[in-house]
């Protein structure tokens, strides 16, 4: 970018980071905020806006560059969702734990065989995403639930649970039928299609089924034997989900600890949370995963430190 460019990075640092080296959001910031300058609040108060900060101790500490956003428009912040993700994110492991027993919007399933949850939640929000009278409707139904898992592999893996699932609602096992979630795992630039992005099988008005993506101003239709490469998405990974947002998310940890449940990953997939949080998991998992974190160094912050001084 040009020297006079202005920059301006956006994201939640709580989050999982990239999958390539770095923690670029972590590097980035400072906590507690250090405080902004005597005079960025002055201006920032006659723009009408008053940030509950100190002042910083000198020009010098000073972050005039680092905001933290407190409000979630997601979920709010006194709810057992925000309340849960506070206390995941400070690794506070038996007050989350009571925080189920307190909160109307979780719910903790540590014993509960799988497949008796998997008709349950198939039978409440899948199977009735086919009989939704117009696309949108159904597409409203689809962001309704969606289950979020730590693995792929696995009896409590996404390809375990999305075979089992399949199995409910399409007992013929056609490639395609109505209501059928596909997320594309493979990027086509000619048909602007992202690994990540999620359609809905459903008839165009000639009644052939076509896979419809959202778009800006109106659904698109694919024909299926254009597709990349996909696969049905009734779960899918915590990863797969950064930037989504269902009203309800089921979480299904594996059996066993493992080194990829961090309160990062367990923090990513609650947040996709906008109404409910359903928790399947033993309390031995939940608690490490809580307890571990994903630590990198990548020298980035030293790096900015170093040419803040330069300057």
């Amino acid at each position: 970018i040009k020297p006079n460019t202005r920059l301006i990075i956006l994201g939640d640092a709580d989050q999982l980071p990239s999958v390539a080296a770095g923690s670029v959001l972590t590097d980035l910031i400072e906590r507690p905020h250090p405080g902004y300058s005597v005079e960025r609040i002055k201006q920032l108060k006659e723009l009408g806006i008053n940030i509950e900060s100190r002042p910083a101790t000198s020009e010098l500490t000073s972050r005039n560059d680092l905001t933290e956003l407190s409000f979630s428009r997601r979920f709010a912040g006194g709810s057992g969702i925000g309340k849960l993700a506070s206390c995941v994110i400070n690794g506070e492991a038996k007050p989350s734990i009571q925080l189920f027993e307190s909160e109307d919007d979780l719910e903790w399933l540590p014993n509960t065989p799988i497949q008796k949850v998997l008709r349950e939640w198939t039978s409440k929000y899948y199977r009735d995403i086919a009989k939704q009278p117009s696309l949108a409707e159904a597409f409203e139904q689809l962001k309704q639930f969606r289950i979020l898992c730590a693995h792929r592999e696995g009896d409590l893996g996404v390809e375990a649970i999305n075979e089992f699932i399949l199995n409910l609602l399409n007992h013929n096992r056609t490639p395609f039928y109505q209501g059928q979630p596909i997320m594309v795992t493979q990027n086509h630039y000619g048909l602007k299609l992202f690994n990540g992005d999620i359609g809905l099988v459903w008839p165009n008005e000639h009644g052939q089924l076509m896979v419809w993506f959202e778009a800006e101003k109106e659904p698109r239709a694919i024909t299926p034997g254009r597709l990349p490469s996909h696969e049905t998405v009734y779960a899918m990974t915590i990863h797969k989900t950064q930037g989504s947002e269902f009203s309800h998310v089921a979480m299904v940890l594996p059996e066993n600890t493992s080194a990829i449940v961090t309160r990062e990953l367990i923090y990513t997939g609650l947040t996709r949370a906008k109404t409910a949080f359903t928790l399947m998991a033993n309390e031995l998992v939940w608690k490490k995963g809580i307890t571990s974190q994903v630590t990198r160094w990548a020298g980035l912050s030293n790096r900015l430190n170093i040419h803040e001084e330069e300057k």
